[in-house]
């Protein structure tokens, strides 16, 4: 009975965090560049040799961008994480969890490929 109960409680609160971390990793993936870009000027592949201590505006504008997506590949990873343990450990979320994992993967990709073509070599 006792662990029926944290099945249904604890596994959905890991599903619904996958969720969130797939959605913030989205959103921040998707509007960062785009306001950066257009909003603020920022010209996204001038990175340069960024954190040093004379750094430009726009070197310093790139930096802040390549942070914001590093932190939206973090965040992914992790959605994924808890996806999967949202799926391992529940019955009756599984199907939001899968979902969620997919949607996680979905935007670590995009957002290591928009790094690597932005910033790569």
């Amino acid at each position: 009975m006792a662990s029926e109960q944290w099945d249904s409680q604890q596994s959905c609160f890991f599903t619904k965090a996958s969720v969130a971390a797939a959605m913030i990793a989205w959103m921040a993936g998707l509007l960062v560049p785009i306001l950066a870009a257009s909003v603020f000027g920022v010209s996204l592949g001038a990175i340069g040799e960024a954190g040093g201590d004379d750094m430009s505006p726009d070197q310093f504008g790139a930096f802040v961008v390549a942070a914001v997506l590093a932190f939206c590949g973090f965040t992914a990873i992790v959605g994924v994480v808890l996806g999967l343990l949202g799926a391992s450990l529940a019955s009756r979320c599984r199907p939001l969890a899968v979902g969620a994992i997919v949607i996680n993967a979905l935007a670590w990709i995009g957002v290591a490929t928009f790094f690597m073509a932005t910033y790569g070599g």
